[in-house]
């Protein structure tokens, strides 16, 4: 296939090359070109993960070359560029962690780093704005703000987990033990090795390098081992110590893959291909079907591979996926002292001491174990059937389509797998709770085994997928079978017309001249470029299509644009004073919580001119506040009065915003019994269970189709499941009986005692 796909796009080539060059003497921008893209092919190459392209843009349109603000050290946060020079020593997670900002659009990285955005936010818009700064230019970073899921999780956090402590820190804390005794193990495992280099310490040092690898240099570099940033930058360049680069590191691993995970932008996607085939929408070769027995093969070289992508990034100023275009003199000086510092401790020292063949097989002990432990516990978070569109699912869905529509919170849901429990995670990190590290990346995994039950809890709620799996050699077994699968799979094709579709189209036809020039309009799809494009249209299209006409509809697209957000920031605050307000009922702070409800109300009234005037503007936010909404007055409800409250009752909410309250009103019913169940109230639990299972003969009487309500219905299940496991736990208890009866072994046959007793 591979062959024939190949004869097939050659012809295409010196045509697209020949459209480009035409478009580009005329003046227009190289995006002209998809206007008639070739048919798409069989198989899909990944486009290259560029955040620009050196040269598409010129003059005052490209902010990296353009005199004005090459010196300034901008960035760009939701459409507005920023100068951060002054706030560069007064950031207090460390200017190692703001240089990353630099340069790009930094969105993503801010919106999910910081636990408080509000006051991020507040203090990000003290800085300066860079006026006439072209915007359009820079490359859009998702938008984790905008993620329903995502700040409804981050919401119980701050609330259930953190309690309001996060403003003095307590969400960077908690792992000073934890790491005092990864580098107690791994001074004592280097004081052997350099006593005694050999095969066996070789081993138990790779072991400690691996274990401070996925612990305190992951930490220190995300700014999550402690509240003080010199702290976390020490750790951090604890990366430096066991081989790698700190500095290659955080703009490989944060400004790529946490941001893009698993999308056509994250470079671990490709960073093994052509050798190992990681993804099906990567080119397949014959001999990836062999790839599941190879790839333990390769693992070991991966300390290898570390050092040439680091040398090859201090000399090309990028590293895998992303430009350090903040990187300083002396970050840069530190790759090298890193190097020095690594091998000095790891060879020289130990071949001065006891000789050349004792240094060299302790040295390659340490690598082949190190990589080995590093390759396969990161090659399972990501590389799982559920994370990766190798099957028709919701991964797939949201991997293949527009680019432009995905949820940041649901897909890093979606593209991430975790396993195991509190000891898994003391020994990496966190990293086993990869889908809780992926949404908090700046919090000490301590905290991640209570984040993981809010995750789960408010997925079933959504009836999202959460990959779960229950230890480390269960989800290895499923990542071999994985690549075995992913080795033979057919390429899934981009589905409509999504930026990276487009991209991807553009480079089957082999066209790889092109795509680079078209980078910057793919990834940026910006209003301001559009209109760029569609000034620049040559007189002949201008006699043809009314210019006034579109720029009439350009600016009533815009004015909509606005008053959407105004729904969706509105809409946020309704919510987040919904769930406080449930929060305070659970606390028993009645007063607290009307207060909270009255807020929300008013909130919620004064959008409603606006939606009724823009009906569109409903359905999203808006509708998923008022749910939030109905389920605190439903809650409020049943504590006062014992009963679910009316639909009509509920004054601000549509049928289906009611039904969606009341549904998501059970969850909080179920953790009401909970805490009942723990004051030995059967009573209260039997009647929290029976209002559940009388709501769900109500919604049995419903044609629920997929959708909202649907997911929604499918998590009521579990709560009147977990009500009744509940009630059989008290009955137990009641009666003093410690076993289930199914526990109980059955005599065996013939007779289960002795005639003679």
């Amino acid at each position: 296939m591979q062959g024939t796909v190949g004869v097939a796009a050659a012809p295409l080539r010196p045509r697209l090359q020949n459209r480009l060059r035409t478009v580009a003497s005329a003046g227009r921008p190289a995006v002209a070109v998809v206007a008639a893209p070739p048919a798409p092919p069989s198989t899909l190459p990944l486009p290259p993960a560029r955040e620009r392209t050196p040269g598409s843009l010129t003059g005052d349109e490209d902010p990296w070359t353009d005199p004005r603000w090459v010196g300034v050290k901008w960035t760009v946060y939701r459409d507005v560029a920023y100068d951060l020079t002054a706030f560069m020593d007064r950031h207090p997670a460390g200017s190692f962690l703001l240089r990353l900002a630099i340069g790009r659009d930094c969105t993503a990285l801010f919106e999910s780093y910081h636990l408080r955005p509000e006051v991020a936010v507040s203090r990000l818009r003290m800085l300066p704005v860079l006026q006439d700064f072209p915007v359009h230019a820079v490359p859009r970073a998702p938008r984790p703000n905008d993620s329903e899921i995502y700040n409804a999780i981050r919401d119980r956090v701050r609330t259930e987990v953190f309690a309001g402590n996060e403003a003095t820190g307590a969400h960077r804390s908690g792992s000073e033990g934890a790491a005092a005794t990864i580098l107690g193990y791994a001074a004592a495992s280097y004081t052997l090795y350099a006593t005694n280099p050999g095969l066996m310490s070789g081993l138990l040092l790779g072991l400690g390098g691996a274990w401070c690898g996925l612990t305190v240099q992951h930490c220190g570099n995300h700014g999550a081992m402690s509240t003080k940033a010199w702290v976390n930058e020490a750790m951090g360049a604890m990366d430096d110590l066991i081989g790698g680069s700190s500095l290659a590191w955080r703009y490989h691993h944060q400004v790529s893959h946490h941001i893009h995970c698993n999308d056509e932008l994250d470079e671990d996607v490709v960073s093994a291909f052509p050798l190992l085939r990681f993804d099906p929408r990567l080119p397949r070769h014959w001999y990836h079907r062999y790839q599941a027995a190879y790839m333990w093969a390769a693992f070991p070289l991966l300390q290898l591979a570390f050092q040439v992508g680091d040398m090859q990034a201090l000399i090309t100023g990028r590293t895998a996926g992303a430009t350090m275009y903040g990187a300083t003199t002396a970050e840069r000086a530190s790759v090298i002292l890193g190097k020095l510092a690594h091998y000095g401790l790891l060879l020289a020292l130990p071949w001065a001491l006891h000789g050349g063949q004792a240094a060299l097989t302790g040295a390659a002990a340490y690598s082949v174990v190190q990589s080995i432990v590093l390759a396969s516990t990161f090659a399972v978070s990501h590389n799982v059937p559920e994370t990766k569109p190798l099957d028709a699912g919701p991964t797939a869905d949201n991997l293949l389509g527009d680019a432009d529509e995905r949820d940041w919170g649901l897909h890093q849901i979606l593209t991430s797998a975790s396993w195991g429990g509190v000891v898994g995670n003391f020994f990496t990190g966190g990293l086993n709770l990869q889908v809780e590290h992926h949404l908090f990346p700046a919090i000490s995994f301590v905290h991640y085994p209570a984040i993981a039950a809010i995750v789960r809890d408010e997925c079933a709620k959504r009836g999202v997928q959460y990959s779960q799996y229950n230890d480390l050699p269960t989800i290895i077994g499923r990542f071999i079978r994985y690549m075995s699968e992913v080795g033979v799979a057919e390429q899934p094709l981009p589905r409509g017309n999504s930026r990276a579709a487009d991209l991807a189209r553009l480079l089957c036809a082999q066209d790889i001249a092109a795509a680079p020039a078209l980078r910057t309009h793919f990834m940026s799809s910006r209003p301001a470029k559009r209109r760029a494009t569609s000034a620049t249209m040559s007189a002949a299209v201008s006699d043809v299509i009314d210019n006034a006409d579109f720029e009439r509809i350009d600016g009533e697209l815009r004015a909509y644009d606005e008053r959407r957000e105004t729904v969706i920031k509105r809409s946020r605050d309704i919510q987040k004073m919904s769930k406080m307000a449930i929060f305070s009922l659970h606390r028993g702070a009645e007063a607290e919580a009307e207060q909270r409800l009255a807020s929300a109300k008013k909130a919620a009234e004064e959008l409603l001119p606006l939606i009724k005037d823009n009906p569109t503007l409903r359905p999203g936010s808006y509708s998923n506040a008022i749910e939030e909404y109905a389920e605190a007055l439903a809650f409020r409800c049943y504590l006062n009065e014992g009963r679910l409250i009316k639909q009509g009752e509920v004054e601000l909410a549509e049928v289906e915003e009611y039904l969606g309250g009341v549904l998501d009103f059970t969850g909080e019913l179920g953790r009401l019994a909970i805490a009942q169940a723990t004051r030995r109230d059967e009573a209260a639990v039997q009647k929290a269970r029976d209002l559940v299972e009388a709501i769900m003969g109500q919604f049995l009487q419903f044609d629920l189709r997929n959708g909202s309500l649907r997911k929604k219905f499918d998590a009521l299940k579990y709560t009147l499941k977990k009500l009744e496991d509940t009630l059989y736990d008290l009955s137990r208890m009641e009666a003093g009986l410690r076993t289930k009866p199914e526990d109980i072994p059955e005599p065996e046959a013939g007779g289960g005692g002795n005639d003679d007793d």
